[in-house]
């Protein structure tokens, strides 16, 4: 069985390709909604290819395949291993709208962000820079880059050619979520770098009380039991358990609230990001 995969990879419908143009076939299966087929099709033409050219379309056929399947990561990692250089000015613009997208949808926000900075919004028509604003508006929140997002949301909305005082409301309304008082309450890292030394006091401050206590009562437990071993002549036994224990919960404890932090952080600014996009795709046509 794996011998008959590999040759369907490797020879398979190759009677097809030689009579037709490069990636035809994976174009073809593609526009049909098959997907999985045509990632292992362009996988198979990337392999066979010789040229530059073909090689890229491959790559970003197969990047677009996985990002049709909802698979993202793999959908980037395809993107970042195309060689830009191979591809024409139009498929060029294709794959940097297509970057920032699939890399905001995979979550790296910072990837998203080097990508905004190839864009030229004027090569794309009004629907793609519709959708390039939003993406930018929502990334940066996710960035904390709160008044380049607001930037970018007024841009989306003075795009869509309603009456002037329609527009008027709905920037007024958008000013007001970016107010102070509206945007995500997040946790200081700088404070919480501090807070945090003191074990229990990192959790304390991210709302797990609880867990905080817990924590401040293992390290008691472990120094106190390593001071009371050595006061005892146990040198050994105290240097060893104690060192062990106050290790896995002073360190590990911070390593835990660090994650909780930024947790409780990204969880306020999924639902600020959640409120900026309601309010803007009301908008799209």
């Amino acid at each position: 069985m794996p011998y008959f995969l590999i040759c369907t990879f490797l020879f398979g419908m190759s009677i097809l390709s030689y009579s037709a143009k490069p990636i035809v076939v994976a174009d073809s299966l593609f526009t049909n909604g098959q997907f999985f087929e045509a990632a292992i099709e362009y996988e198979r033409q990337f392999y066979f290819a010789s040229d530059l050219q073909t090689k890229s379309q491959c790559r970003f056929g197969k990047a677009l395949c996985y990002k049709a399947m909802g698979d993202f990561k793999s959908s980037k990692k395809e993107l970042l291993k195309v060689n830009i250089y191979g591809l024409n000015e139009n498929n060029k613009k294709e794959f940097i709208y297509e970057t920032a997208l699939i890399s905001y949808l995979d979550e790296d926000y910072l990837l998203c962000e080097r990508t905004f900075l190839q864009l030229n919004f004027q090569e794309y028509d009004s629907i793609q820079q519709q959708n390039l604003l939003l993406i930018g508006t929502l990334n940066n929140i996710m960035l904390q880059k709160f008044e380049k997002s607001e930037e970018l949301a007024k841009a989306f909305v003075k795009q869509h050619n309603q009456d002037s005082l329609f527009l008027e409301q709905q920037l007024n309304a958008l000013h007001k979520l970016y107010s102070k008082r509206n945007l995500p309450r997040l946790k200081s890292e700088k404070a919480f770098d501090w807070i945090n030394i003191a074990p229990g006091f990192g959790q304390i401050y991210v709302g797990k009380v609880g867990e905080g206590f817990m924590n401040i009562g293992l390290n008691l437990a472990a120094f106190s039991f390593g001071a009371f071993q050595f006061l005892n002549g146990y040198y050994f036994t105290g240097y060893f358990v104690g060192a062990l224990s106050i290790n896995k919960f002073y360190f590990g404890g911070r390593t835990r609230a660090k994650n909780l932090m930024l947790e409780v952080n990204n969880a306020r600014l999924v639902d600020y990001n959640t409120k900026i996009k309601n309010q803007l795709v009301q908008l799209k046509p």
